[in-house]
């Protein structure tokens, strides 16, 4: 039995399976199989995965390849489906167009026995300016507000497959959010084991669908809140959202007269710039 399980779904993003299928064939450590789910893709995606396919059976060190092209019933469902066709003991989801960090990656989570249920690292999103965002949490500790605030992401997540099986897999009622609800079920329900590893996992898509959906995915929370907990654990929730939000606001204000403190400061002996600014606040 492998030591870990990749799962790619893929629908028409030849493109992005490109990238995905590249940083797993670059990783040293290799004792993992690799499962590409495609959902019937129109485009190049099918001669991706055989141009693969076929370099892989001429490599002296090949990976073990699983994949189908079939039409399903969404993300969640192509997941699940990854999840069944799976035998390693860990699972990692790491779908079309999100990749790998590096060579290294695999070698430094599972280099020494894995030493928990549930293994994670940071993800990294691409901003507009080339710089990297480091999403999800970099430590053990989670309370369920935490939790519904910024779980680890699934592509930097290594949870045994067991673990997975037992919540029920992904829950397809969800369309959008149904991976954060299994991560959930692991941690606060079934409480796993939880092990950290301070390393940038992969690089997700910056347009991945939770971001272009962002206020459905809020729905979705909603429904799993109600699902799991009570509704006063809802109300709590809101309102440490609201005095968050709050908080943020006057943050920034503070901030902006900070700045402006620091400017007057700087400008306050030369006497045209001073009068200038002084209007300007007048204003």
């Amino acid at each position: 039995m492998p030591k870990l399980s990749i799962i790619t779904i893929n629908r028409n993003n030849a493109s992005g399976l490109l990238k995905t299928i590249e940083s797993v064939f670059a990783q040293i450590w290799r004792d993992f199989e690799y499962i590409i789910i495609d959902g019937a893709s129109t485009d190049d995606s099918v001669n991706v995965i055989r141009s693969y396919e076929s370099i892989n059976k001429s490599s002296q060190n090949p990976i073990q390849i699983k994949w189908v092209s079939e039409p399903d019933a969404g993300i969640y469902n192509a997941m699940n489906k990854g999840t069944l066709l799976a035998n390693g003991e860990y699972c990692l989801y790491l779908n079309s167009g999100d990749f790998l960090y590096e060579s290294t990656t695999l070698l430094h989570v599972f280099r020494d026995d894995a030493p928990a249920d549930f293994i994670f690292g940071r993800v990294a999103i691409p901003e507009e300016n080339g710089k990297l965002h480091l999403a999800g949490r970099d430590n053990t500790h989670f309370t369920p507000f935490q939790l519904f605030q910024s779980a680890p992401p699934h592509q930097g997540s290594f949870m045994k497959r067991s673990l997975i099986l037992k919540v029920g897999m992904y829950d397809e009622q969800y369309k959008l959010v149904a991976d954060f609800k299994c991560i959930y079920q692991c941690l606060m329900i079934e409480r796993a084991t939880v092990a950290y590893v301070n390393k940038i996992i992969s690089v997700m898509e910056a347009n991945g669908i939770s971001y272009q959906r962002h206020e459905e995915c809020l729905v979705e929370d909603d429904r799993i809140m109600v699902e799991l907990y009570s509704e006063e654990f809802r109300e709590d929730f809101h309102e440490l959202l609201e005095l968050q939000k709050e908080n943020m606001e006057l943050k920034s204000k503070i901030n902006t007269y900070r700045s402006a403190i620091h400017f007057y400061d700087k400008i306050k002996k030369y006497n045209v710039l001073r009068k200038v600014f002084n209007y300007i606040a007048q204003k």
